[in-house]
C-alpha cells in the first residue's frame, strides 16, 4: 500500500525549533506508531517553511494542511483530523494551501 500522507515537521528552522518543533515531531512519532499508523503516515524532518511567527508547522502534503503553532498536546487530534476527515478542535490554526 502507497503512504497517503507526509508529515512534515519544521524542526532544522531555529524559530520552531526554539519553539520545541523536536518534541512535536517525537510526539508525531510516537503517536504513529504505537497506533500502527507508519501505512498511512510517513513523517519527515523539514527545513523552514517560512511561516516563522506562527512555529512550530506541521504540514500534510498532498492535501497542503498547514498547521500552526504545534504543541505536543495537539499531536492526537492533527493525526486524528486527518483520519477521519474532521477539522481541528481548539486554538490549532488551519491553513490550506489553494491549488491552481
Amino acid at each position: 500500500m502507497e503512504l497517503a500522507n507526509k508529515l512534515l515537521v519544521c524542526v532544522k528552522g531555529k524559530h520552531c525549533n526554539r519553539r520545541n518543533s523536536p518534541s512535536v515531531f517525537k510526539q508525531l512519532k510516537m503517536l504513529i506508531e504505537e497506533c500502527e499508523l507508519d501505512n498511512i503516515f510517513k513523517l519527515k524532518k523539514s527545513d523552514c517553511f517560512g511561516l516563522c511567527e506562527h512555529g512550530p508547522v506541521v504540514k500534510f502534503k498532498p492535501d497542503g494542511h498547514s498547521y500552526l503553532k504545534v504543541t505536543k498536546d495537539d499531536c492526537v487530534d492533527i493525526i486524528r483530523c486527518h483520519i477521519d476527515g474532521s477539522s481541528p478542535k481548539g486554538k490549532l490554526h488551519l491553513m490550506h494551501k489553494k491549488k491552481r
